[in-house]
């Protein structure tokens, strides 16, 4: 074939490729500009737990020599150790070489973890010496004693800036201590998925969803349903940053549902508003048994007056329960958390790095921390007991009245006795229950003292009276 004059032999290049005639699927396809040099991952999993091995592979594709330089780079605990194999000799750092034509080479990666707890990670990049080659990667993850893993959802912002513009991971790093938490860690989105997909995350039991200001968040499919998938597993969830709802709301809308199920069916919110109207403090809902001791924090706007977009819900269901308001309205809801049978969730229509008080933040984060592991105890635990048990109502009453509860974190017991104080009935009261009938149409006319507990605390003494 006679090119034209025209043409510049140097720049064209041949295309290849193989095609299902059905389904139009590319099997394979290659290039005569195609680099020579080509680097592959051949592990399963490429997130472990408590270290192991991974390997990869680099090739030469072509008919020469190609020289390369493999990097490495072990991002661990400082008692872990870590190092690779490449055709027969172990390394701990950079190295040089030739792979003949058409030949295959082997890199092992070799990690023990120590007593430290964290989250490693391993970035093997393969630099070929011909500068049009653009460098190779892999990374792999292993993860040994975290209990606690803050998940930053590594995206854009909702100003169109790159992910690294803001940095609130410390933010949650310091709740966290203020917890007297030692085992937590830190890694990004992906990086938990994968870490899922590969079944390392057995020994994590709460998730801190670093979500603030990015897109996309809960609308990533994959990543939506391994958290699912820890919830169903019994793990917990903390989840915070303004939008959160109204991105799951706008997919809705849009034909894209399944996040706004995930939002009601696991955080047990809806979502009612963008932007609460004049929301300018955040506020504990104080009858609340873990979150209603939490000062007052004003709302800061670190993105600045034209994004301040805090999310406003309602609770759905049973399972949920107003923890935080705006304003001190209790129709603007800012926060919700939920407890089930498998699991429990804290949501918060702000970012933890919009509560303006560096104290009240930590303390939200810790009273998070606190429920996940349900470590109310001491005095926190007696004023729970107390603020829980309501009134009776009718009172007096003659067949039936209601009782009113607040906050059953726990099971109990409501026992009932007459004024010289024998026990006239015992009725069980499970947790979350927050109204209950009382049937005393076998109980004489006079007066009667009620009062739950836990087997080990007591509430509050009322009174109520039956009349025939």
């Amino acid at each position: 074939y006679d090119l034209d004059d025209v043409w510049v032999e140097d720049e064209i290049y041949v295309l290849a490729w193989v095609q299902q005639t059905v389904t139009k699927e590319i099997l394979n396809s290659g290039a005569t500009g195609d680099p020579k040099l080509e680097y592959v991952n051949t592990s399963e999993n490429i997130f472990t737990n408590a270290g192991g091995t991974f390997n990869s592979s680099v090739m030469n594709v072509g008919d020469a020599g190609e020289s390369f330089t493999i990097s490495f780079v072990a991002n661990q605990p400082a008692d872990w150790t870590a190092s690779y194999s490449y055709a027969g000799n172990t390394y701990t750092g950079d190295h040089t070489a030739t792979l003949s034509g058409g030949g295959v080479e082997e890199i092992t990666l070799s990690v023990s973890t120590g007593t430290s707890v964290g989250v490693g990670e391993y970035i093997i990049t393969i630099s070929s010496d011909d500068p049009n080659v653009n460098p190779m990667v892999a990374r792999y993850y292993t993860i040994s004693g975290v209990t606690d893993l803050i998940v930053n959802n590594v995206e854009p912002w909702g100003d169109g800036s790159a992910y690294d513009t803001y940095d609130f991971e410390p933010l949650y790093v310091s709740g966290l201590e203020h917890a007297g938490n030692t085992t937590f860690g830190v890694c990004g989105d992906n990086v938990f998925a994968a870490g899922m997909k590969g079944d390392a995350l057995a020994d994590v039991k709460n998730i801190y969803f670093n979500v603030a200001w990015t897109f996309p968040a809960l609308t990533k499919d994959d990543l939506r349903n391994y958290i699912k998938d820890f919830l169903d597993a019994g793990g917990n969830l903390f989840i915070s940053g303004q939008d959160i709802g109204w991105e799951v709301d706008y997919f809705r809308d849009n034909g894209l549902p399944a996040a706004n199920t995930f939002f009601e069916n696991y955080l047990h919110a809806e979502f009612v508003n963008d932007a609460a109207t004049g929301a300018s403090t955040f506020t504990a809902v104080t009858d609340d048994a873990w979150f209603g001791t939490v000062a007052t924090s004003d709302i800061s706007k670190p993105y600045g007056t034209t994004y301040y977009y805090p999310d406003q819900v309602d609770v759905i269901d049973a399972d949920g329960f107003a923890i935080f308001t705006y304003n001190d309205s209790p129709t603007k809801i800012g926060g919700v958390r939920s407890e089930t049978d498998t699991y429990k969730t804290v949501f918060l229509g702000i970012g933890i790095e919009m509560i303006e008080d560096d104290a009240i933040r930590d303390e939200v984060v810790k009273l998070s921390h606190d429920y996940f592991y349900g470590s109310l105890n001491g005095i926190d635990f007696d004023n729970a007991m107390q603020a829980l048990l309501g009134n009776m109502a009718p009172n007096p009453a003659s067949y039936t009245t209601q009782l009113q509860l607040s906050n059953m974190v726990t099971s109990g017991m409501l026992v009932i006795t007459d004024m010289n104080g024998r026990i006239v009935k015992q009725l069980p009261v499970a947790a979350g229950t927050e109204n209950m009938t009382i049937d005393i149409s076998d109980m004489e006319s006079g007066a009667y003292l009620y009062q739950i507990n836990d087997g080990v605390q007591y509430s509050a003494v009322k009174k109520f009276n039956v009349v025939k």
